[in-house]
């Protein structure tokens, strides 16, 4: 048996405090879901309320609201211009000097964009709006069809569990076994099939609930005129679908013993069918969701102005009367003299007075971060041109910042930006560096890349050796391997399945 020995060592680890891991949270919260946040929190808390527009009661122990005329924040980032000359070392050596404002006023709002400071409908994007979403529509045709109360809980269930794109991915096993355990019905798998050929497949659109693209392009085609070419057209898909998506037309035609016209016309026809049941209504809801940017960047004559849009975000004070009861214990109470009423009060006024803290520096870090990636992408803001994108990843905006990589993360995650030339996404101007030279993105390279495909013959599409050639000669030093990689990135075939017949 070996011998124990008992050694000392020292190990360097980081322990993050609950607030610091509240704070790590917020961060990474959109604007979108934040105000479900403090709604959330208001309700937990009861010494946590909602500023009212029309309270004017006379502030206390010397505090301003942010609507008194002789109130003066210092942290005010709401909004901050980048002249043309200015360079990013110089801004964060100004600006990051500045400290977040812990709790010299009560009100949350005291740090929250003033709605005076700018117009949300001039800067906001519009957003669309579907009335229907494409389960609503679903749900209403089934209501109108004569079914057994069986079917319709069936039916109910199966389009429950279409995706986004209008397929159903469930095995009718699956279902069947859900049924049961979850709803306590019994249906076959027999059963669940014919509902859904005889039912989901007729709702609109056409071929809804199909549970592959050969269903689906299948079910589109039983909705034609039943002519020669249609009849063609199923007998390819129902026989020949995987030599069909490998484009190896010529042992089609030889199989089938046609003729390459009467191929051509097939393969027209199975073209002009449309590739997902719910690409128009999935679009649509997309176009649909309620994205509220979380930044807004206006190009003023060169000079790019910042605003956080926190606007519509409530503002938030402690109760008057939980808070001076807080400070006459704190002034003449020890803690473990206090009644568990007054525990009770000490405590949510105290998580209260955290949480408005948590909120001040989520925005901090929010606005330091976005301030050096317009920075670092100037000339994309200045033009909304995709070829003036720098390389940037997001240790580049770590560095400046000398926060975590982390950080930055937390914040790009799922994030917008309002510009003068649409809404994106944040990780859209993150690319890393290619070439030798370091000088191109890969975001620049692949469109360059996409362009050329998009312009090559057809019949005689560009291997990715020929592509690696041709962007070489651009001024791009790309490996063939990085083309594949990119050209699989962009969802684009190899050069043999881009050949038209």
């Amino acid at each position: 048996m070996p011998k124990q020995k008992q050694a000392l060592s020292q190990r360097m680890k980081m322990n993050l405090s609950p607030s610091q891991l509240q704070v790590m949270r917020m961060i990474e919260i959109p604007v979108t879901c934040l105000y479900e946040e403090i709604d959330q929190k208001i309700l937990e808390n009861p010494a946590l309320e909602k500023e009212d527009d029309n309270f004017n009661e006379p502030e206390e122990d010397g505090v301003l609201s942010s609507d008194d005329p002789d109130y003066e924040d210092d942290n005010d980032f709401s909004k901050e211009t980048f002249s043309e000359n200015e360079s990013v070392n110089d801004f964060a050596e100004d600006f990051f000097s500045q400290e977040v404002m812990e709790d010299s006023a009560i009100e949350i709002g005291a740090n929250y964009p003033s709605s005076q400071m700018y117009n949300p409908d001039r800067f906001y994007e519009p957003v669309a709006v579907v009335e229907d979403s494409l389960l609503d529509s679903l749900k209403l045709q089934l209501s109108e069809m004569h079914l057994t109360p069986k079917e319709a809980e069936i039916a109910t269930y199966i389009i429950g569990n279409i995706d986004q794109t209008g397929y159903l991915r469930m095995e009718n096993q699956t279902i069947t076994n859900d049924l049961l355990v979850t709803y306590n019905i019994k249906a076959s798998g027999d059963e669940i099939e014919k509902i859904i050929t005889t039912i989901i497949h007729e709702l609109d659109p056409p071929g809804i609930g199909a549970r592959n693209p050969r269903e689906y392009f299948l079910i589109q085609l039983n909705h034609k005129e039943n002519n020669d070419i249609v009849q063609l057209a199923k007998i390819i898909l129902e026989n020949f679908f995987e030599e069909y998506s490998k484009k190896h037309y010529d042992k089609i035609i030889k199989k089938l013993n046609i003729t390459k016209k009467q191929f051509q016309q097939a393969h027209l026809e199975i073209q002009n069918l449309t590739p997902r049941p719910a690409i128009a209504e999935t679009s649509m809801e997309e176009a649909a969701v309620a994205i509220t940017p979380d930044f807004t960047v206006v190009n003023e004559n060169g000079n790019l102005q910042l605003f956080l849009n926190n606007d519509y975000l409530p503002k938030l004070r402690i109760n008057p009367d939980d808070y001076n009861q807080y400070n006459y214990f704190k002034e003449n109470k020890s803690s473990a003299k206090l009644s568990e009423y007054e525990k009770f009060i000490k405590d949510n006024v105290e998580n209260a007075l955290d949480f408005i803290d948590i909120l001040h520096k989520r925005e901090l870090t929010l606005y330091k971060t976005m301030s050096v990636i317009i920075q670092l992408q100037k000339s994309y803001f200045l033009t909304g041109n995709e070829e003036n994108l720098k390389p940037m990843i997001l240790q580049d905006v770590a560095d400046v910042l000398k926060v975590d990589v982390s950080t930055v993360s937390r914040v790009s995650n799922r994030k917008y930006v309002q510009t003068d030339f649409g809404t994106i996404p944040l990780k859209k101007l993150f690319s890393e560096a290619v070439g030798d030279e370091k000088v191109s993105s890969s975001r620049e390279v692949k469109k360059i890349l996409k362009d050329i495909i998009d312009a090559e013959d057809k019949n005689k599409p560009l291997k990715d050796e020929e592509l690696s050639e041709i962007l070489k000669k651009k001024g791009y030093q790309i490996a063939r391997r990085t083309v594949v990689k990119y050209r699989e990135e962009l969802q684009i075939p190899v050069a043999r399945l881009r050949k038209d017949f």
